[in-house]
């Protein structure tokens, strides 16, 4: 049995979702492509509510529980917290962000992974609701190679899957070069933002590579920019060295 500790693959959601695309009411998938589409995938009760039109948050708050449940039985989750036994299907779905006025599902990066395989989102149309992880100006080489292969390095930091779960894992979202960290000085509008660098050339890469959350850093807007002024891009370590950072 799955659990919050031992979450199935992404392998294992997207087989699940596949047995359910005939069981997913339009309503459903709907609701799914809404949590999808929202900044950060972060959505409230209230969101979902105004959104569908419920009469209630206690309505949004069922239907949602009603999608989680036929996925946590496809994939035999275990979504009951042990001390009192009651069931919390979102957790199949989402994490839970308690810190604001509203608490927030986070959509798992699982479930980001199987609704874009089974084209259950518009991708393309979707990208314009979401906040870029990375956002880089489009740099200038005098070789047509060397800026093949800065798109290919940026549309890899660009995915969201891996992106989200990096996110979600780390125990800070404070930039690992200078320890800025976006919530400290634009409050809670900036709670979950951050920006996520991958640490491995894509020059050093020979043939397809699985992309492991060690090979991520989460970094700020600044060192970011900083880190890709230049092909291959700088190390964290010359960054920390230009702040004064490594002595």
């Amino acid at each position: 049995m799955f659990t919050t500790d031992n979450l199935p693959s992404q392998e294992v959601y997207i087989n699940a979702f596949a047995s359910l695309l005939d069981l997913f009411t339009e309503e459903d998938k709907q609701i799914l492509a809404f949590h999808y589409s929202r900044p950060q995938y972060r959505m409230t009760s209230q969101d979902l509510r105004d959104e569908m039109n419920y009469v209630a948050i206690a309505v949004a708050n069922r239907r949602y529980g009603e999608i989680a449940k036929k996925l946590a039985k496809r994939l035999n989750f275990d979504t009951r917290y042990p001390e009192y036994k009651r069931p919390d299907r979102w957790k199949v779905l989402a994490t839970r962000d308690t810190s604001g006025r509203n608490a927030t599902w986070i959509l798992r990066p699982q479930v980001i992974a199987a609704l874009e395989y089974h084209k259950l989102v518009d991708t393309k149309s979707i990208l314009a609701n979401q906040v870029e992880d990375v956002d880089i100006h489009e740099a200038i080489f005098s070789a047509v190679e060397g800026k093949s292969q800065l798109i290919l390095h940026l549309q890899r930091e660009r995915n969201h899957a891996i992106v989200a779960y990096k996110k979600q894992t780390a125990e800070s979202l404070a930039c690992e070069i200078c320890g800025f960290l976006f919530a400290d000085v634009y409050g809670e509008a900036a709670q979950s933002y951050c920006e996520v660098h991958h640490l491995l050339p894509l020059s050093k890469i020979n043939g397809q590579q699985k992309t492991e959350l060690t090979d991520l850093m989460i970094v700020c807007a600044n060192c970011h920019r900083i880190i890709h002024l230049k092909n291959p891009p700088y190390s964290p370590d010359e960054i920390r060295k230009m702040l004064g950072k490594v002595q």
